[in-house]
């Protein structure tokens, strides 16, 4: 069997569909005795071996096989170490999970305090070089006998799981590896969290589980950098039985979600077992197993995915607005080679952008691009992997999450530009567009993606979507439309267009989790149907009339004539025998074909109606009286105000009125 057979560079774990099988959660299973500190994660590393006859080279394996492991490298790396590039890995978990202080404690750094609320505001990258790896896991090396020859780790710290998304180009992926980080406090999983394992899982990216913040379990004795289990053994029996069950009861909360895991010392099968840290990353405790075992796997497992290629990768995460210089995009550099004076075609909201690179700014090693540190913008060129800041002229429209080309003599401009616009031409085609709908406003190409597929599978109509800051323009735009309704998902807004959605009846949703939003939305969306509703509840009497009949099914779209009262959107309305017909959804004047809001009587107007499962001409005809049915409250209030007697004695006559009946 092959290398590839193996060890396939990519995850298999997969959400399983029964969750009650496949992992055993006892006492056993968590044995956390350092004496036994002998990963399986050996058993899924391959074992260099000289290449040899096929017959003499299986000889050989089988002889490994029964030899004691100790005289061979458990983790040698079979690609030669100078042909590797540094990993991208990606922080993934709930806003206040703790994924912002791991890569403080990496850089001495404290970067959260300085956040909002605790909480990632934009994307950083952090470079960890190969010599602080060796520092931090030091210890843990010499029990595992590991060599590093990763050159690094690139970290991404995300504001939330959709930030993911704008990492994945198409199926080729940008980030290697994951870890998703959670509570050890989380009675259930944050929906933050489902939607990060969702993405991990769909996308076939290996992720490891963080159980962070055990450092809270009660009468935790503070410990500092020292490795997990090192850790454990300076509490009392007690608290160590408590991490324990802690431990055991998340992993339950995987399992009920459908990711069997088990503590990374003791996995069989890495592709279909998540492995596990607990750790306190405030304190360091747990954080040399968290970079050892990422490290390891990377440099084996996907040794192959990280070949250095020549092809240029390079993925826009953000536009930034810096004094002195104007607009700068930070940029993912996965692959191949940027320079100082390369021309760049970068998508953009109005279309291609063509634009030069006037200079690279490159953060200190172990600092991050956000963190306001001091850049060196002397570099004339750098190599992958980094993240870096690109100054270039017309940065203002580019679209955040989209690629990054390189022109040269040698390339067609006009398929550079059709394959840069690619992603964002798609949306316009694959998602539907409704006049009707809300705006939709993200941060990133990937957000907005991730948020639009969202909403379409929710069935929310969408009228319009951009990217970046919601400005006046975004806000007029939508008051033109019937829903006044704008969804900001990690974007900020613009002082003048809070106070012109204000003044023109535009209402303005914002988060930074999908989920809050659409329940944001579907709570202003029942306040305005409540209000409609409302006002809608006025009696009518109409007359189908058979000779204007553009639609007979699903919806019914027929003429009417207005005898008594009024109608308006969403009026509900009922044959005289009290069979629901459905509700109006659009309303035109039968003569001028203006559409209108509400019509009264002795107008003719043609409805459009919705909801309902009667056909024309085979459940109601010609001639037919409808109405809108009212309970005793709403005629008896209709009543006390309505000086149209005739229209009440109408009412009655047509539906045998029972006024004492609760509904009418």
């Amino acid at each position: 069997m092959s290398f590839e057979e193996q060890h396939p560079t990519t995850s298999r774990l997969s959400i399983s569909e029964d969750t009650s099988m496949s992992l055993d959660i006892s006492e056993d299973s968590d044995s956390w005795e350092f004496e036994e500190f002998v990963s399986l994660l050996q058993e899924n590393m391959p074992v260099f071996v000289p290449m040899l006859d096929q017959q003499e080279d299986l000889d050989i394996v089988n002889d490994v096989a029964a030899n004691d492991r100790s005289f061979i490298s458990r983790y040698e790396c079979l690609e030669d170490p100078d042909r590797l590039r540094a990993p991208v890995i990606c922080v993934l978990g709930h806003v206040d999970a703790g994924k912002t202080s791991l890569l403080d404690i990496l850089r001495n750094t404290n970067i959260q305090a300085n956040e909002a609320r605790g909480i990632t505001q934009q994307i950083g990258a952090t470079f960890i070089p190969h010599d602080e790896i060796e520092n931090v896991t030091a210890g843990l090396r010499k029990v595992y006998d590991f060599e590093l020859k990763l050159p690094g780790l690139l970290f991404i710290d995300t504001p939330g799981h959709e930030s993911f998304s704008n990492m994945r180009q198409r199926g080729s992926s940008l980030c290697d590896f994951a870890i998703l980080i959670i509570d050890v406090s989380d009675e259930e999983l944050k929906q933050q969290t489902i939607e990060s394992i969702e993405l991990l899982v769909a996308s076939g990216t290996p992720f490891l589980v963080v159980i962070n913040k055990i450092d809270t379990i009660p009468n935790w004795k503070p410990i500092f950098n020292l490795p997990v289990r090192e850790a454990v053994e300076h509490q009392e029996p007690e608290t160590g039985s408590k991490l324990k069950r802690q431990s055991r009861r998340i992993r339950q909360l995987l399992r009920k979600n459908g990711i069997n895991s088990a503590p990374y010392w003791k996995i069989n099968d890495l592709q279909d077992v998540a492995p596990v840290v607990p750790a306190a990353v405030r304190d360091g405790v747990g954080i040399s197993d968290i970079i050892l075992f990422s490290t390891m796997f990377c440099q084996t497992i996907l040794s192959r995915r990280l070949i250095k290629k020549d092809k240029l990768e390079c993925n826009i995460m953000e536009v930034e607005i810096l004094d002195g210089l104007g607009p700068t995009v930070d940029v993912i550099l996965t692959n191949g080679k940027l320079k100082r004076g390369d021309k760049l075609v970068l998508c953009g909201l109005n279309g291609p952008i063509l634009t030069s690179i006037r200079s690279i700014l490159v953060p200190e090693d172990m600092k991050e691009m956000k963190s306001g540190s001091k850049y060196n913008s002397h570099c004339k060129e750098v190599e992958a992997v980094c993240g870096v800041k690109l100054w270039a002229k017309n940065l203002e429209e580019v679209v955040s999450g989209s690629s990054v080309f390189v022109y040269t003599k040698k390339d067609s401009l006009e398929v550079l530009k059709t394959l840069v616009m690619e992603p964002l031409s798609r949306l316009y085609t694959r998602i539907p567009i409704s006049s009707s709908g809300v705006h939709v406003q993200c941060s990133t190409l990937g957000s907005l993606e991730a948020l639009l597929e969202y909403l379409n599978n929710r069935s929310v109509a969408v009228g319009s979507f951009s990217i970046g800051r919601v400005n006046v323009r975004h806000v007029k735009k939508c008051s033109a439309s019937s829903r006044k309704t704008i969804l900001a998902f990690d974007v900020d807004i613009h002082k003048q267009a809070r106070k012109y959605a204000y003044e023109n009846g535009v209402t303005i949703l914002q988060s930074n989790v999908i989920y809050d939003l659409l329940e944001q939305f579907k709570s202003v969306l029942q306040l305005q149907r409540n209000f409609v509703q409302a006002k809608s509840s006025s009696p009518v009497i109409l007359s189908a009339l058979d000779q204007y009949v553009q639609r007979r099914y699903k919806p019914i779209i027929i003429g009417f004539n207005i005898e008594y009262g009024r109608v308006n959107l969403e009026t509900i309305l009922y044959l005289s025998d009290g069979t629901k017909i459905g509700r109006v959804t659009a309303i035109k004047g039968l003569d001028d074909n203006i559409a209108l809001e509400s019509a009264n009587y002795p107008n003719r107007v043609v409805l459009k109606i919705e909801e309902s499962e009667l056909v024309f001409g085979r459940d109601m005809f010609g001639g037919d009286r409808c109405y809108s049915k009212l309970c005793k409250r709403d005629f008896l209030r209709f009543k006390a105000v309505c000086e149209e007697m005739k229209l009440i004695h109408a009412y009655r006559k047509c539906l045998k009125m029972d006024i004492n009946g609760d509904s009418l």
